[in-house]
């Protein structure tokens, strides 16, 4: 898989001297949209393995936790999505419905670290969870 950062380039339209339209990313989710929307979010992991099933490996130091005496079987129900994936899955060179939590991280990842390095250099302030997409 390519290791490089994903960015998306999108229009932006000047239309006056101080004004100009952008492009909507009508599929994209904010971090705060995700966390409200979720029932029982706790975290991001969840939300992934929620969404796109567990990790079919494991990370390196990782260690499988077995279930001790008493503590509750049930995991939170999978997230439902119209049409089977979340809204931004899917990815480059994935089809719909059929990407993995491995491949929804990575992705995931690579987009944050290219919104991330885009934000640093051109110094975009005010990030906070409803406008990180």
């Amino acid at each position: 898989p390519s290791q490089r950062p994903y960015l998306r380039p999108y229009t932006i339209m000047c239309v006056g001297g101080d004004a100009g339209m952008l492009e909507c990313l009508a599929d994209a989710k904010s971090v705060d949209e995700v966390k409200k929307e979720t029932d029982g979010f706790t975290s991001l992991r969840d939300y992934f393995e929620r969404a796109y099933g567990p990790p079919t490996r494991m990370m390196r130091g990782q260690q499988q936790q077995p279930l001790s005496p008493g503590s509750p079987s049930s995991v939170p129900p999978p997230l439902h999505h119209p049409g089977g994936v979340p809204a931004g899955g899917g990815g480059v060179g994935t089809t719909v419905g059929q990407i993995s939590f491995e491949q929804a991280q990575d992705n995931f990842l690579r987009s944050l670290v290219g919104y991330s390095l885009v934000c640093y250099i051109l110094q975009i302030k005010d990030r906070h969870n409803a406008n990180i997409l």
